[in-house]
Formats: C-alpha cells, structure tokens, sequence
C-alpha cells in the first residue's frame, strides 16, 4: 500500500491510492486494480486486471491475505475471474513481480535500502506530495450507516404534545454563532457497500 516500498520492491513505477475506491497500477502500468475493501495489515480485495486481459473481459478479483506467521507473514493470493488461457501467466506474474521481490525487500533492511536507492536513481520514485491523497484507508466499521435518529424525533414529538407551563420571561442570553459542522466520514460513506462476486 506504500508507493515507494511498492516501487522499490517491483523495480517498476507504481501508483497506490490508499482507500476503498482507489486505484492501483503496477509494473509501469502492465497491472491496473482497484481496491474493493481494505483491512489494514490483513486483507487488501481488489478488482484486477493486466494488459493482457481481453478488451470486453470484465475485471478478476484478487485478494491477497496477510497471516501471522513464524518470523514474519505469510502472503496468500486467491485470484478468481481470470480469462481462459492467462492463468498460469498469471500465477508466474504474482510470484516474479510480488511474492518473492517481497521475500527479499523485507528480509533484511539493507536489501529494503539498496531498493529504495536503485529505484531513486532510475527515477522511478513517486514524488512526495505530487498527488493529493483524497480519502485514507477506511475499514469495516467506516462503512456502517450512521446510527438513527428516531429517537430525536419522539423526544421532539413528546415536547411538542406536552401542554406548556406558563413561565416568566427573561431575557435570552446571547448565543455565540456555530460554526456549520462538517458531515462525518463515517456519513458521507454511510450508503457504500461494497459486494464480492466470484465470477
């Protein structure tokens, strides 16, 4: 999910836009994926393809799992969707572009260095701040609706029923003005939900 270790790693420019909705391409743009759902440090789905994929072919789906294992993580990649004749492709693709470039980036940080080094050199780096990042990562509990409000409304129906009481009058103490509320994240993301078909 980082552009710089992504690139580094590859050996090849690519471009991470860290949220549900964001789009990823890879390998100088051979790879194209959007991110479906995101579980930091767990679980990235994506819809993806590569340029190899027929014009009118819909994209697959890929997940890549994180597991918790002895000395480090283990990287499990299920792709389903994947047009006829391309998957064994496809299964070499994984293995020499991610899964074992990975295995030495993150095996020791003079090879993640060394990395970083030879990708500045080539000028394949991301410049920092060149695009502005719309939306971080957003997790499950981002995308549940906000809670209800039915309970503000019979209080305010309660009020309105109940007969008043004569009161005396006093002057209103002046209020200071609010300032306009900016919608929640969790509201302006309350009516997306994301669905997975395997094809």
């Amino acid at each position: 999910m980082d552009e710089r270790r992504h690139t580094a790693f590859t050996g090849r420019r690519a471009t991470v836009e860290q949220w549900v909705g964001g789009r990823l391409t890879a390998s100088a743009g051979f790879i194209e994926a959007t991110h479906v759902q995101l579980d930091t440090g767990r679980r990235i789905v994506l819809r993806w393809r590569t340029a190899d994929f027929p014009a009118k072919h819909p994209d697959s789906l890929g997940e890549v799992r994180l597991d918790p294992a002895p000395g480090g993580t283990k990287v499990v990649v299920h792709q389903t969707g994947i047009p006829e004749g391309l998957g064994e492709g496809l299964k070499k693709t994984w293995r020499s572009v991610y899964l074992d470039p990975m295995r030495r980036f993150f095996s020791s940080t003079s090879n993640a260095r060394r990395a970083l080094k030879e990708a500045t050199r080539k000028g394949m780096m991301p410049t920092p701040g060149a695009r502005p990042r719309r939306r971080p990562i957003l997790g499950p509990e981002d995308l549940l609706p906000p809670p209800s409000d039915d309970g503000k409304k019979k209080k305010a129906a309660k009020k309105k029923a109940a007969p008043k009481k004569a009161a005396k009058k006093k002057p209103a103490p002046k209020k200071a003005a609010k300032k306009p509320r900016e919608p929640a994240l969790k509201q302006l993301v309350a009516n997306f939900s994301p669905t997975l078909v395997e094809r």
